[in-house]
């Protein structure tokens, strides 16, 4: 009995000290950040928003945009988000004519900005309530909240004014609650997990919770909400039914101009492939052939769904929740053509949850300063390139290697005890 009590208090020891850990070093980067750190000057600083903030709200000005006339799939935004996402904005879209307003307009116009400042307000609220939910065990300090206002991932996500916000609320609302005894908190959350699956598509994978539980009725209940808020917010807009073809082609459009990654603030092996051989031409012109480019694509790509396809196994065989939600998230990361930075948000419940866990081991100590690097705001620019977006992606993809790593010898080491 001693001996357990013993190794109780040694975990929780270490993990107090991690949680200490983590803490101290988000608050040291965004300490060098705020005070423009020899090695970086304010003008560089800036660049822990998109370019700079020179794209300053466009995810939610060119959804407002778009809904000019309640006609979002046929105007010259060839509108391709699901109906509900620019259903959800529709209450910040009157008084204001952005369909007469250019993006440069909506940054002028003290309505527009007013609208895009209540919408931010509104999302972050419901965001930090989504996470006080889930901090059932308190291991998730105060601090650490306060901390993710100030880091590269956070700031990233606040300046593009995305709905991505509200996916990642939903997400942690069905952590919160969908095991829970209470019918409605449960029914609460299963109607979370549709809203953000409609809303973003890849929430979806945490579908595959309910699934290791066989919960098939709570399943079949999913997939007739998630039927009904993709379908019925079309017949609210112009055309109806017919916006869904529609909305096929456009998406078709944007693949098409879009294929590969565009930008160095995106997540992905992928990514990381595509811009050391973009590195290197840039540098030498011509050195690597097109040939070659093609080939290291399709092979980090293959990599990607291998390594997705292992992540979402190990789900069905780990008991740890944190790990689950760890491998989930980092899939959806990792595995979207364009996963922006934003998508880190689906990070942040796995730092809940993994901060708060019982148990603890030496490893974890290598998972909390990974955490601790992929949100570094520090910006560190290497021209025409910012390097700290793409540290972030390196060690994302270092963190999803080890939980694979750690996920695997965790499963042995049970079944040979």
């Amino acid at each position: 009995m001693d001996h357990a009590s013993n190794l109780f208090n040694r975990m929780e020891r270490l993990n107090k000290q991690i949680s200490i850990l983590f803490a101290v070093f988000v608050a040291v980067f965004i300490g060098l950040a705020a005070f423009h750190c020899p090695i970086e000057s304010l003008d560089r600083q800036e660049y822990v928003f998109f370019r700079a903030g020179q794209d300053f709200m466009a995810d939610f000005f060119n959804i407002e945009r778009g809904l000019a006339d309640w006609d979002p799939y046929f105007n010259e935004l060839n509108g391709s988000y699901l109906p509900l996402g620019y259903l959800l904005l529709m209450p910040f879209n009157p008084l204001c004519d952005y369909g007469h307003m250019s993006l440069e307009d909506c940054w002028h116009s003290p309505l527009a900005i007013f609208y895009a400042t209540l919408f931010l307000i509104l999302s972050l609220f419901l965001f930090f309530d989504s996470l006080s939910r889930l901090n059932s065990k308190k291991g998730w300090h105060t601090y650490n909240t306060l901390l993710l206002l100030f880091t590269f991932i956070f700031l990233f996500a606040i300046e593009r004014g995305n709905e991505i916000f509200l996916a990642a609320t939903g997400v942690n609302y069905f952590l919160a609650y969908y095991d829970t005894d209470d019918v409605w908190k449960r029914r609460f959350s299963l109607f979370c997990l549709c809203f953000a699956a409609v809303l973003k598509i890849y929430p979806v994978l945490f579908g595959i919770l309910l699934l290791q539980d066989k919960r098939y009725k709570d399943i079949a209940f999913c997939i007739v909400t998630g039927l009904i808020l993709t379908f019925v917010p079309f017949l609210f807009f112009k055309h109806g039914l017919a916006n869904i073809p529609r909305l096929f082609e456009n998406i078709h459009t944007y693949t098409d101009l879009y294929h590969e990654p565009t930008t160095e603030y995106e997540f992905g092996i992928h990514m990381l492939g595509n811009g050391i051989t973009y590195a290197v031409n840039y540098l030498h012109p011509g050195t690597i052939s097109d040939s070659v480019v093609e080939g290291v694509s399709m092979t980090t790509k293959v990599l990607t769904a291998l390594l997705s396809i292992l992540s979402l196994v190990l789900v069905f065989l780990e008991k740890r929740r944190w790990m689950q939600v760890g491998l989930i998230a980092l899939v959806i990361m990792m595995y979207p053509s364009h996963s922006v930075f934003y998508c880190g948000l689906y990070l942040i419940p796995m730092m809940v949850l993994f901060l708060s866990k019982e148990e603890c081991t030496k490893t974890d100590y290598s998972i909390a300063i990974l955490l601790c690097l992929i949100m570094n705001p520090i910006q560190v620019i290497v021209s025409p390139i910012t390097l700290t977006a793409i540290l972030a992606n390196i060690f994302s993809i270092i963190l999803w290697i080890l939980l694979i790593v750690h996920s695997i010898t965790g499963i042995f080491k049970k079944q040979q005890a």
